[in-house]
């Protein structure tokens, strides 16, 4: 039996690993392709492209073009006539199309990976299409509903004995007893049921829950790690008993504390856990339009149409959020900033969520790797050396100035600017290993 679970341990090890193959090729393979679509397409003369890094295992050339496959299949690369320093002079070279088309080119890669995203995440919404008003598609973790045993998939089929007709039934539950214990009954994705009390919770900060819990009305069920009730020591499990003075003998007294100062700094004062006390100030701040009491659980009813308008948009909503995490971690909003624990990421921590994305199974991959193909595409979009941002610079101050630069200086300024993005690379590979070899990797907390 010892040996059997070996084997099945180390076949899951190996697709594990396989998964994480597969993540960049499905990353790098269709950005380069994206570029050497559109050179194909204005009649750049395209060197090579290569799947993989390292020594060539396999090569044709078709058209002038040397396609390869590589030994270390981690990534890929295109090879534009024109863009070296003995190819300058190619008259079919990358430099000599009008600015138009070297844009196109250029935009062609991050461009693909937003197709693809779009493509997965498609994919995975038509998984989700369901004509069941209260099946779950998705859950807080953690949440009142997520320690009762809910579970997405599972569905709900009645409230405190009343059946589920609509997804906003549940709400309506939610807000007619505010923090009081509601009996939900649940089917099992197996056809299973159960009936369980569950108490909503209440937000009391950006992403902080509380809920009454046993005797304790103010128990902390619920924390984003970059809130600044985190920041300020915060922990599940820990209990509020006072702020800025002010009793908590139910969940809703935070919430009246604070609609009596809102946004202003507000003192709050209870117990960790392990007893000790604690003394911290917090800022709240509110999601307007959000309900106050949550049970931590989403419904909805999903058709093949809610699914592609969310697959298309998905590059929009995802834009939003990478840009805003960005924000936060620049203003410092996020306690250690770029390289502390929810910090940036390089392959060394995309190799590590698509590890444990693969372990979760087939639709947590495919969501990582179509967040991770949306980062690709954003960064290579970024005004630096080296990436696709920086040479669009170029070509844009190009045609303003009406003339182009010179090629030897521009290439020493990329050379310069790849040598510092190879070296922010290593500094950032160095804290993704820290911050997995310590517990402090985002997912491990």
């Amino acid at each position: 039996m010892s040996t059997l679970q070996d084997l099945l341990g180390a076949l899951a090890t190996l697709g594990r690993m396989a998964a994480i193959v597969a993540l960049f090729l499905l990353l790098v393979v269709p950005h380069e392709g994206g570029h050497f679509a559109m050179a194909k397409l204005f009649g750049v003369h395209v060197r090579e492209f290569s799947v993989g890094m390292g020594a060539r295992l396999w090569s044709t050339v078709r058209s002038g073009t040397l396609y390869a496959l590589r030994a270390f299949p981690l990534g890929g690369y295109v090879r534009l006539g024109g863009m070296e320093p003995d190819d300058y002079e190619d008259p079919n070279g990358f430099h000599t199309k009008p600015a138009y088309q070297r844009l196109l080119i250029l935009l062609g890669g991050p461009a693909v990976n937003f197709i693809v995203a779009t493509v997965l995440m498609t994919g995975v919404y038509l998984t989700q299409i369901n004509d069941d008003p209260g099946k779950i598609v998705g859950i807080a973790q953690p949440s009142p509903a997520y320690a009762q045993g809910l579970r997405p998939g599972d569905s709900i089929q009645s409230v405190d004995g009343r059946p589920i007709h609509a997804s906003d039934d549940i709400r309506k539950a939610e807000a007619a007893r505010p923090g009081q214990p509601l009996s939900f009954q649940v089917r099992r994705q197996d056809g299973s049921t159960f009936t369980t009390p569950i108490s909503s919770a209440l937000v009391i900060s950006s992403d902080v829950l509380v809920a009454r819990i046993d005797d304790d009305p103010a128990r902390v069920v619920g924390l984003d790690p970059t809130s600044p009730a985190y920041a300020q020591g915060l922990r599940l499990n820990d209990s509020v008993r006072s702020v800025d003075g002010n009793p908590i003998r139910a969940a809703d007294d935070i919430r009246g504390v604070e609609a009596a100062r809102p946004g202003q700094s507000l003192t709050f004062q209870g117990r960790h856990q392990d007893g000790s006390p604690f003394t911290i100030s917090i800022t709240p701040t509110f999601i307007k339009g959000a309900p106050l009491y949550q049970i931590g659980i989403r419904t909805q009813v999903f058709s093949a149409s809610d699914a592609l308008l969310s697959g298309v948009t998905f590059p929009l909503g995802a834009t939003a959020a990478i840009g805003q995490g960005v924000w936060q971690v620049a203003s410092g909003q996020v306690p250690g900033g770029f390289l502390g624990p929810s910090g940036v990421s390089g392959p060394i921590g995309f190799s590590y969520l698509a590890y444990n994305a693969a372990s979760a199974g087939v639709t947590p991959y495919l969501v990582i790797a179509a967040l991770l193909s949306m980062a690709l595409g954003l960064t290579n979009l970024l005004p630096l050396p080296a990436l696709d941002g920086g040479r669009i610079i170029v070509v844009l101050l190009e045609k303003v100035r009406g003339r182009p630069f010179d090629r030897e200086r521009e290439m020493a300024v990329q050379r310069a600017g790849l040598l510092a993005l190879i070296a922010l690379m290593a500094l950032i590979a160095f804290f993704d290993v820290q911050r997995i070899a310590t517990g402090q990797f985002p997912g491990m907390r």
